[in-house]
């Protein structure tokens, strides 16, 4: 699904308010997928990427977290730079 999408968190920490309304959305093609089960186990982890032309890591145990109308709250683990932060991103489904 096409969405535009804007990170809540910069290295794990929530950024003001301010900042991410006056962000410009990156538009791009999100899947979210299930990892394979493996040994019997049920429900694994789900992996959320973004496709898009702006660099976005992929969230790893990702989880949503709120759907309403044309958005969405998605969370996750994101990895950069060698460090492994916890992400949140608006998501609004593009039409």
């Amino acid at each position: 699904m096409v969405v535009d999408l804007v990170e809540l968190n910069h290295a794990g920490r929530r950024l003001p308010r301010e900042v991410w309304r006056a962000a410009v959305p990156i538009r791009g093609e999100l899947s979210v997928l299930k990892y394979m089960s493996w040994h019997g186990h049920k429900g694994g982890p789900v992996f959320a990427a973004l496709r898009a032309q702006g660099l976005v890591a992929d969230l790893s145990k990702a989880r949503i977290w709120h759907m309403s109308g044309r958005s969405t709250l998605l969370s996750g683990q994101q990895r950069t730079q060698g460090r492994t932060d916890d992400q949140v991103c608006w998501c609004r489904f593009v039409q």
